[in-house]
């Protein structure tokens, strides 16, 4: 019998890589909508970029994607495995411009994990690098207030208000509104900008690298207990580090 529901759209944010979680995250969907769709009086209709996008001519290709299926899409389901994916130009790669489109929007963006064992002759050792390491998920970018954005802040006063970047020179700047008109407004400042940040982060990889065994004993326990003490963190370092 026919029944009156909301339609809800979902995307499934991949890289290529995970065709088979695509799949699997498709006939979840589909289960939910046979067991739930009547009583909840809500559909949920999956949406991918490999069957509900069509190409077109003259337009970036993560552009025509997010206009066709991105900016319609109401819940996020991002599947991650040994693949972060391709550099679009606005983002390290599609599926993290899908997630930064969708945490700009506010709209709910779920992040899953892949634990499907993988011959280590077939990982790409520069794409599970980034995917370890140059994620920028939990508030690192896309919106006011985020991780990126307050970065991006201290740098300018760094460079602008306190002395400590390229050059010397004092703009009396009072607010973070003000500092990202400076920004928006000054190529200069933004490229002395970026070169603080481009260093840091990569001062960031070369310590989470050197101390990556540090970095999981530490992850384990603060997803085990939620709090570490300092003297234990100091502890696991030294161990770590023989």
């Amino acid at each position: 019998m026919a029944f009156a529901a909301t339609t809800l759209k979902v995307l499934i944010a991949s890289p290529s890589d995970l065709k088979e979680e695509r799949d699997a995250a498709e006939g979840a969907i589909a289960e939910w909508n046979s067991i739930h769709a009547e009583t909840e009086r809500v559909v949920l209709l999956p949406v991918r970029w490999e069957t509900s996008v069509f190409p077109v001519a003259n337009q970036r290709p993560q552009s025509a994607i997010n206009q066709q299926i991105v900016d319609r899409a109401d819940i996020l389901i991002g599947l991650f495995w040994t693949r972060l994916g391709t550099n679009t130009g606005v983002a390290i790669s599609g599926t993290v411009e899908e997630i930064d489109r969708f945490v700009a929007a506010s709209k709910p963006a779920m992040i899953y994990f892949s634990e499907r064992a993988v011959s280590p002759s077939a990982i790409d050792v520069a794409q599970f690098a980034s995917l370890i390491l140059g994620t920028t998920f939990d508030g690192a970018g896309a919106a006011e207030g985020s991780d990126l954005h307050k970065a991006s802040d201290l740098a300018t006063m760094l460079e602008l208000q306190l002395g400590m970047g390229e050059g010397l020179a004092y703009f009396n700047l009072k607010s973070v509104e003000q500092r990202d008109r400076v920004r928006q407004n000054n190529a200069v400042v933004v490229a002395r900008v970026e070169r603080l940040l481009s260093r840091e982060m990569e001062r960031s990889r070369e310590i989470v690298t050197r101390f990556r065994a540090a970095v999981e004993r530490i992850a384990d326990i603060l997803v085990e207990k939620a709090i570490i003490e300092g003297d234990e963190v100091r502890r696991i370092i030294r161990e770590t580090s023989r």
